[in-house]
């Protein structure tokens, strides 16, 4: 693991680095990476900024599921139906989420996407792991 050695900036939460683009938008720099959902819900209530993806947009899936003993296993298999049916992935649209159901219009329509395998970015974690420490955090040692 990284432990102390990452600078405080690196250890923001994605709300942090919300926060972080909106101060920099203020100060007029531009930010190339930041979750939409966050530019949506946290930056834009209070700072007019506007955004757009450059091409492929790089997303990762989110997930529901259900535990292998859940106490109420019935009751979860409703709600999971509940959030994939066209009723759920619609409240996650109003929350500026990009419904998984392909019944539910996207507000991303338009965006050409490029998805995460996320079997692969298990498999490759140590290699992108390394690669920061070198290259971020230790670049005098290359």
């Amino acid at each position: 693991m990284l432990g102390g050695t990452i600078p405080d900036i690196f250890r923001a939460d994605e709300a942090m680095n919300a926060w972080f683009v909106a101060m920099a938008v203020l100060l007029g720099v531009c930010a190339l990476t930041l979750h939409r959902y966050d530019v949506q819900t946290r930056v834009l209530v209070w700072i007019a900024i506007g955004w757009f993806a450059l091409e492929p947009a790089v997303a990762r899936s989110n997930a529901i599921g259900i535990a292998r003993h859940a106490p109420h296993p019935n009751a979860a298999l409703l709600f999971y139906e509940y959030m994939l049916g066209v009723e759920g992935q619609r409240v996650l649209v109003k929350m500026d989420y990009v419904p998984a159901n392909t019944r539910v219009a996207s507000p991303l329509k338009s965006v050409k996407i490029l998805q995460t395998d996320p079997i692969r970015t298990l498999d490759e974690s140590d290699k992108w792991k390394d690669l920061f420490e070198k290259i971020v955090l230790n670049p005098s040692r290359n």
